[in-house]
């Protein structure tokens, strides 16, 4: 039925919600992360992305998790192993490039204070909360599966490899997106970036995640209007 289609991805994107105010309180207060929440459930392309079940609700929901456990994975075990399992859960999504805000914030945050052990297992169990996906692709298309996986459904779109019929918008073809699919946010967004983009500690670590993510998307080959 057409709810049920519909509600796992709503559990998805309220479970992103809940962590994007446990997060917000974690690196600032509960009023910003109050605010941050209302900003999510509020803003365009979330309810259109979660009504149409697109993978955005899902990647929000599994990367903001992950973002959330990770952190407070340098002191604990047990975050650490659930904020790797929420990343192999949103790689499992849309493949190995969503690890490029986790990167992209790691070294934003100074990735020396983690410790050496936990950054050496953190891919390697990323890639066993994977292997669900991995196994059914090999299954069931055999080394061709797991191609589109890594490479096809990935890099080939953002080079356009595959000659694609979606043409390249430009490079500032995000930077107007960005203010419908974020509306009614998209220009307090862009104000608070430039206000706040040299300063240091959580809002470092947050736009860590976010300008390097950006700019991969603007370069892409393959772009689409969201």
């Amino acid at each position: 039925r057409d709810w049920a289609f519909r509600l796992p991805a709503l559990f998805v994107f309220l479970v992103g919600a809940l962590y994007t105010y446990r997060l917000g309180a974690l690196l600032f207060t509960q009023t910003v992360a109050r605010l941050a929440v209302l900003m999510l459930l509020f803003s365009q392309h979330a309810v259109l992305s979660t009504a149409d079940v697109r993978m955005e609700p899902f990647l929000t929901g599994f990367l903001t998790a992950s973002v959330f456990h990770l952190l407070r994975g340098r002191d604990s075990w047990r975050d650490f192993i659930i904020g790797c399992a929420f990343l192999g859960a949103a790689v499992m999504t849309k493949g190995p490039f969503v690890v490029l805000p986790i990167i992209g914030a790691l070294f934003a945050w100074e990735w020396r204070r983690l410790p050496p052990l936990r950054l050496v297992l953190a891919p390697v169990l990323t890639v066993l909360f994977t292997t669900p996906e991995l196994w059914c692709l090999w299954r069931q298309f055999g080394a061709t599966g797991l191609r589109m996986f890594f490479w096809d459904n990935q890099f080939g779109r953002f080079a356009d490899l595959n000659g694609g019929a979606i043409p390249h918008g430009g490079y500032d073809f995000f930077f107007h997106t960005v203010l419908w699919a974020f509306a009614p946010w998209g220009f307090w967004l862009y104000a608070a970036v430039f206000a706040h983009f040299r300063e240091r500690g959580p809002v470092r670590h947050l736009l860590g995640a976010i300008v390097p993510t950006f700019l991969m998307f603007a370069v892409s080959r393959h772009q689409l209007p969201h």
